[in-house]
């Protein structure tokens, strides 16, 4: 794996990022009561994001490509990291998708079926988010040690 095989993988994942980033604001744009996890959540997306657009910023640098402290090992690694990362941001935008449904108009009737999807499918979101906080951790790590 090399750095420009990561660059396409990191721009890969900023665009699922910004999809899910998307989806959640206008949940809280439609939603007239915002539980405070969904904001927060939002913010934990975001920070996701500037991640991976650092990353993906840094393996742009040439210097930093023809960098020999940087090991063929760590970029599989990151290589992976970012895989894993673009997978579950799918799968939350799969989600996301599904509650938001094909009403995409913001009719009172719609922000209840929503509301309930929305509380149906929380322990799966739950469990997304928690993996995004890891991958947020993970990437920002991988972040620091392209850096030294």
């Amino acid at each position: 794996m090399d750095p420009i095989t990561a660059i396409t993988t990191a721009g890969t994942a900023v665009k699922v990022v910004s999809q899910v980033s998307t989806v959640l604001f206008t949940f809280i744009q439609d939603t007239k009561r915002v539980d405070n996890n969904l904001s927060s959540f939002f913010v934990e997306i975001q920070v996701l994001k500037t991640a991976l657009t650092s990353i993906a910023d840094s393996f742009q640098d040439t210097s930093l490509r023809k960098s020999t402290n940087v090991q063929v090992d760590h970029w599989n690694s990151i290589d992976d990291a970012l895989h894993e990362c673009n997978k579950t941001c799918e799968e939350l935008l799969g989600v996301l998708d599904g509650i938001r449904g094909d009403h995409k108009e913001s009719t009172t009737l719609n922000r209840v079926v929503r509301q309930i999807k929305l509380d149906w499918e929380s322990g799966t979101i739950g469990v997304l988010r928690s993996r995004i906080q890891c991958h947020t951790t993970s990437l920002q790590l991988a972040l620091q040690i392209i850096n030294v």
